[in-house]
């Protein structure tokens, strides 16, 4: 698992733990990959054409209408469920009908925070399949994208 900063905030729900991965890991960064802001029309990807096994994706999105919206790549997949207001099946409210996901890939691990750590998610994603593309997608109505990078990371291991 990748180094995380641990916080406890105050939310509408009383104390609560946010878990979120070190701002370090930039310091892994070889290109980025950027999707500008604009709208993002039911059913019509935005992409950017990217080159790499291990990422660190950040997004950011209005929900607006949309009943899910869909970061996908070569096999990755993560998914905004609007209307359960779920990421991954767990629990995450938009806000300010803002949704922020940070994604970490790895070869074979995906470690996933929304809204800045308010949740964390452990994923096996059981591949290490090259990425040549990675887009969003609104889908059952529309969404606003408010930012897109997928930074491409170099490994911790020597070559």
């Amino acid at each position: 698992s990748f180094p995380v900063e641990l916080r406890l905030r105050t939310t509408e729900d009383g104390l609560r733990m946010f878990a979120k991965p070190i701002e370090e890991i930039a310091n892994l960064r070889r290109n980025t990959y950027s999707i500008p802001a604009q709208s993002l029309p039911d059913g019509q990807s935005r992409s950017a054409s990217a080159s790499g096994i291990l990422f660190d994706i950040r997004a950011e999105f209005e929900v607006g209408d949309a009943e899910k919206v869909v970061i996908s790549g070569n096999g990755l997949k993560i998914t905004y469920d609007a209307i359960n207001k779920t990421l991954l099946n767990f629990p995450l409210e938009p806000q300010d009908g803002r949704v922020r996901i940070q994604a970490i890939v790895d070869n074979s691990l995906m470690e996933i925070a929304g809204n800045d750590g308010r949740i964390m998610i452990h994923r096996w994603h059981g591949h290490s399949v090259e990425v040549d593309e990675i887009e969003i997608t609104a889908h059952g109505g529309d969404a606003r994208l408010i930012n897109f990078d997928a930074h491409e990371l170099k490994s911790i291991w020597r070559d």
